[in-house]
């Protein structure tokens, strides 16, 4: 391992890094810094990725598949969990996420809605001084991720940002290509089509993908995202984007 955990029940984790990568399963993740060894990596939910010195599991043992709870039993590296006890036996070096310990140190615990937050509110708690996001389109994912996640990443990135926090890299996120007010017209018909992206990605009229061992491609845009897909939401906003 290349993190040393000193108390797997409080989540504390020694990392001489100063920098944390939290990387996704979307197109950007080819472009995450994997030579540069100032950055911590971390990795979530099975998701297969070139290197990372810390793993992310979250949901509860009853709902992981075979195949995941196969990744989980060589995982070598410390992985968070919710309930190091439920994964007693299994999980080579689980690790408590520390949520009494970032809400002692004062950040708002209560707005959680995915992984990549959690990331985040660690990454603050425990003093890292930049933080950069790779693979993590929420804009191009489920409706889930568009609706619930994506404004929870957002939101603590603004957070992060006002502790002057660098974010060197963001997949998009906490940005819009049009200025409000300044740009009323281009933002207006933006928004319309960002929304009617949405309404696809909630009825199911993507474009069909091609699933190849862990990664989904499609031939229309091009995206590849490294999870099993049936549409790719990302053709569908692009579609949308040229009418």
């Amino acid at each position: 391992m290349t993190e040393t955990i000193i108390d797997a029940g409080a989540g504390i984790v020694k990392c001489e890094h100063r920098k944390m990568a939290i990387i996704g399963a979307g197109p950007d993740r080819t472009n995450a810094p994997w030579s540069d060894t100032t950055f911590c990596f971390q990795a979530l939910n099975e998701i297969r990725q070139n290197h990372y010195a810390r793993h992310w599991e979250l949901h509860p043992r009853a709902v992981q598949s075979e195949r995941d709870l196969a990744f989980l039993r060589r995982c070598p590296a410390p992985c968070y969990v919710l309930d190091p006890d439920e994964w007693d036996g299994l999980i080579p070096h689980p690790v408590r996420f520390p949520l009494d310990r970032i809400k002692a140190a004062g950040l708002r615990t209560e707005y959680l809605t995915c992984t990549f937050a959690a990331q985040i509110m660690l990454a603050l708690a425990d003093g890292f001084a930049t933080i950069g996001l790779w693979g993590v389109e929420l804009h191009l994912g489920s409706p889930r991720e568009r609706f619930v996640e994506r404004a929870c990443v957002e939101y603590w990135l603004g957070v992060a940002d006002g502790r002057g926090v660098e974010v060197v890299n963001r997949s998009g996120l906490s940005r819009q290509p049009y200025v409000y007010g300044y740009d009323y017209h281009d933002e207006l018909a933006w928004v319309e089509r960002d929304l009617a992206a949405l309404r696809r990605a909630m009825d199911g009229a993507g474009t069909p993908v091609v699933t190849s061992g862990d990664a989904s491609s499609c031939a229309a845009c091009g995206q590849t995202f490294a999870l099993q897909r049936d549409l790719c939401p990302a053709c569908a906003a692009a579609v949308l984007a040229s009418q």
